[in-house]
């Protein structure tokens, strides 16, 4: 069985909120059925006293070991989101590689991906931090690092009346890792892509790290500086055995279609051919 992530919703998070510790929860998005790159990242995550993972989907499409990183994911991760893969895959399916992936994963494991949710909101050192694949609400609302600076502002705007706008709003999607501030008092960032990254060929993931509060506890934290506390995104590169994965891949019973180029992605750590209509 394996090892499961320290579970948010226990006591250990009311000792938490009650003792004011640091806090760390690793960010961990796009898998893309990369079995080895995600025992990489577990088995280094394991080693940085970390508190809790959170996946922001994309756990499936494109590789060849959907059923073990479901299933790792669901024991590791407090909460996974659904990625624009996982909702190709429920709403789409008629490509070979769906088709394939839908064959052999179990249907309590499609039932779990059919409930994944958009978004997530925490609350570290009086910061808002809304966490989501893509969009807040559009798990396609694609928002590449060098797109116009209104365009990405978009995604602080409040989602209904009452709502707080985020000050940290974290995301997936395009598998690159950056960083990128607004008006001195709000913090972008994408944690790069663990399975599929298209920087350098090794996993890529973020840790967020600061005290842990409630949503009550609002900006105060953060504008005085007597109550404020530390907060901190940390980017991380972890190198995982590509040859395994790709030799592992070659030998396993995913369709051939894309299987060649997927493959040179993660060997190069660059775009491919667009493999299907959905990338």
């Amino acid at each position: 069985m394996q090892k499961r992530c320290w579970n948010f919703l226990t006591k250990s998070r009311a000792e938490l909120l009650f003792n004011k510790k640091e806090y760390k929860v690793a960010i961990i998005s796009d898998i893309h059925a990369n079995l080895t790159a995600l025992e990489a990242v577990m088995d280094y995550i394991d080693r940085l006293g970390v508190d809790e993972i959170i996946c922001l989907g994309d756990v499936v499409g494109k590789g060849a070991f959907p059923v073990e990183t479901i299933d790792l994911c669901r024991n590791r991760c407090s909460e996974t989101l659904l990625g624009n893969h996982e909702d190709f895959f429920l709403t789409d399916p008629d490509v070979d590689h769906y088709r394939w992936v839908k064959d052999i994963i179990s249907e309590d494991q499609y039932a779990w991906l059919s409930e994944r949710p958009v978004r997530k909101d925490l609350y570290i050192s009086g910061r808002k931090i809304r966490l989501c694949h893509a969009g807040p609400e559009n798990v396609h609302q694609r928002v590449y690092p060098k797109q116009e600076k209104s365009l990405k502002f978009d995604l602080f705007q409040p989602l209904e009346p009452g709502d707080r706008k985020p000050d940290v709003y974290g995301y997936g999607d395009v598998h690159y890792a950056y960083i990128e501030y607004f008006e001195s008092a709000f913090t972008l960032f994408n944690c790069g892509s663990v399975g599929n990254s298209m920087e350098l060929p090794q996993a890529s993931f973020a840790i967020l790290s600061g005290t842990l509060t409630e949503p009550s506890e609002e900006a105060w934290a953060i504008d005085d500086h007597e109550k404020a506390s530390p907060f901190g995104i940390q980017f991380l590169r972890v190198p995982y055995n590509i040859n395994k994965e790709i030799e592992a891949t070659l030998a396993s019973t995913m369709p051939e279609r894309g299987r060649d180029i997927y493959l040179e992605e993660i060997r190069t750590g660059t775009w491919g051919k667009r493999w299907s209509r959905h990338s």
